[in-house]
Parts: structure tokens; sequence; C-alpha cells
């Protein structure tokens, strides 16, 4: 994930400030619209995973933590579904 690459690193020394919103929408929309329907459950969950680790907002994170829960069950996870959920409601 070169995006969450490039966005980890321009938080941690700011460089590209002028373009950066730009970048952090397409990884945003590449999330929303295309990545769930291109890779398998698992690596889904592990690329929500690292963006969740970057700070984006809170709505941002409580619709990838309700995501990974959808993922998680449709997988056939235990009750890890829960947690997420649980954590994208503010629970």
């Amino acid at each position: 994930m070169l995006l969450a690459g490039i966005t980890r690193e321009e938080r941690r020394r700011p460089y590209f400030k002028h373009f950066m919103a730009d970048v952090e929408k397409l990884l945003k929309e590449l999330v929303r619209l295309r990545l769930k329907s291109a890779v398998d459950g698992e690596t889904y969950l592990e690329c929500l995973e690292i963006l969740l680790s970057l700070g984006f907002s809170s709505r941002e994170r409580n619709r990838w933590m309700a995501s990974m829960a959808e993922t998680l069950h449709r997988l056939g996870k235990g009750p890890a579904p829960k947690r997420y959920v649980r954590g994208s409601l503010g629970g």
C-alpha cells in the first residue's frame, strides 16, 4: 500500500502538504470503492488494519471498523466482529 506509506511518512515528517489532501482522498476512495472487490477477505482486513493505524478521523475509523466486522462475519470468524462493531459504534 504505497499510498498508506506516503500518508504515514507525511504525518511523521510533513513535506508535501499542498497535495496530501488529494492523496488521502484517493486512498479513502480506493478503499471504499475498489479494494473490497479486488482482494480476498484476509488481505482486505490487513489493509483496513493499516488504514486504522494512520490516524484518520473517527468517522473514517468507524466506517472501516464496521467493514472489518462485516468481512470477519463473512469469513466465519468467531466473536471478533462484535468487537469491531462495538468499536465502530463508540462502545
